[in-house]
């Protein structure tokens, strides 16, 4: 399809996705950042973007693009969370537990932000709010095992 409409938004994502799982990252980015330029209003490319960064450890770059999807989609939770993961791994404490109480306001009864959420609390030296993160997990799946 690239062949013939070698602008297609779509297919350049569809691309960047099958890029990234043979593990070619770089070129995954780039075309997914083709197809941003194609739809920059386009959420799903830039959650996309964000999750083959994080998943690079380029969380800086990630984050932007969270904040994005955020702008253009306030109300997905799960980008919400994904911001969170980011920004505590650039140990950006305050903004990971503002990110994941976003999430926790949209789903509160999300498993893996409420554990993210009790993770930044230890983080953070509020053990015992951790320790009530945890057990509201606990409480919502008692045999969870986080991934």
């Amino acid at each position: 399809m690239l062949k013939s409409d070698p602008g297609n938004a779509e297919a350049l994502h569809l691309a960047g996705v099958a890029r990234h799982r043979v593990g070619k990252p770089g070129q995954a980015a780039d075309l997914v950042e083709k197809a941003i330029r194609t739809e920059p209003r386009d959420a799903r490319f830039h959650r996309t973007l964000g999750d083959i960064l994080h998943a690079g450890g380029r969380d800086e770059r990630a984050a932007e693009c969270y904040r994005a999807v955020t702008a253009l989609d306030p109300g997905d939770a799960d980008t919400h969370a994904a911001l969170a993961g980011a920004l505590m791994g650039l140990d950006r404490i305050d903004e990971t537990l503002e990110s994941y109480r976003a999430a926790l306001r949209i789903e509160p009864g999300d498993i893996t932000a409420l554990f993210g959420h009790g993770n930044a609390l230890r983080a953070a030296g509020r053990h015992d709010e951790a320790l009530a993160a945890y057990r509201a997990v606990l409480a919502l799946q008692p045999h969870y095992v986080p991934v």
